[in-house]
């Protein structure tokens, strides 16, 4: 589809696949032809947890449309390089993950992943820590999903009582 993001995974992967460094793994299936491929995982968090980066593009580019992807990566401890809903940094300050927007190719991302300081490393972690404790996470939480879900359900009740009313 137009703003599917499967194509430009695919771009990435080929891009770091072939680079002479060995710093670059690729999860999931069908990614059968590249170097790098390790199949499916059991475990997702604790596979990431074991990466300093992760690309981490949604599904598609949509406004609003935040997956667990991102969370992932912040649970861990995992740099996102972050690639999805134009209006990330209406939700989550742009001081927690790397936006892919920000490179106009893959050797500039590259370049910049590995001139990033241990210490500019380690700001984003504590980044991410503040943003999770924040008020502002709460709204990514199961309890505000739960929350958002009975008001919706509520409405929709209340809307069909109404029109039962008046039948």
């Amino acid at each position: 589809g137009f703003n599917e993001l499967y194509s430009l995974r695919k771009k990435a992967a080929l891009f770091f696949d072939r680079l002479e460094e060995d710093i670059f793994d690729l999860y999931g299936s069908n990614w059968g032809g590249f170097s790098h491929a390790k199949g499916r995982i059991e475990d997702k968090l604790k596979t990431l947890a074991g990466y300093r980066f992760s690309l981490c593009f949604e599904n598609s580019i949509a406004k609003g449309y935040i997956t667990e992807k991102i969370f992932n990566c912040f649970c861990v401890g995992t740099i996102p390089i972050y690639l999805g809903a134009p209006n990330i940094l209406d939700k989550i300050p742009g001081n927690c993950f790397i936006d892919f927007r920000d490179f106009q190719s893959m050797e500039e991302l590259f370049k910049h992943l590995k001139q990033l300081s241990e210490k500019d490393y380690q700001t984003y972690l504590d980044n991410i820590k503040v943003f999770l404790n924040s008020k502002e996470a709460e709204a990514f939480s199961q309890k505000s999903f739960s929350e958002a879900l009975v008001k919706v359900l509520h409405v929709a009740e209340v809307d069909s009582i109404k029109k039962f009313k008046y039948l």
